[in-house]
């Protein structure tokens, strides 16, 4: 289905990419992190809780996706995975510094 393109037709392409989501596969060719990594970050870490189809499979979010880069930065930063958690809760890295999260979108 396509957007209105119409005058007033971006604000609805832009409520259809907020609701966009994505699968493993897209979410990793777009943040550079392997699929079993982001995996491991939900089992593990609980870092990340992406919705599930019918059959199992993960969807991501914009937002969710956007944490994955919030981490990518910590870990640059020299943050352990497991204390990104946390890091990622109190802080305020705005989207510039997570690698230009809405360019991968």
């Amino acid at each position: 289905m396509r957007c209105n393109t119409r005058a007033g037709g971006h604000q609805e392409n832009d409520r259809h990419q907020v609701n966009r989501q994505y699968a493993i596969s897209e979410v990793s060719e777009k943040t550079g992190v392997n699929t079993v990594t982001l995996r491991a970050w939900q089992r593990r870490y609980g870092l990340l809780n992406p919705t599930r189809t019918e059959k199992g499979h993960r969807l991501y979010s914009a937002s969710d996706i956007e944490k994955i880069l919030a981490i990518l930065v910590w870990l640059d930063k020299g943050v352990s995975i497991g204390n990104s958690k946390t890091f990622i809760r109190t802080s305020t890295i705005k989207c510039c510094e997570c690698r230009g999260a809405r360019d991968y979108l």
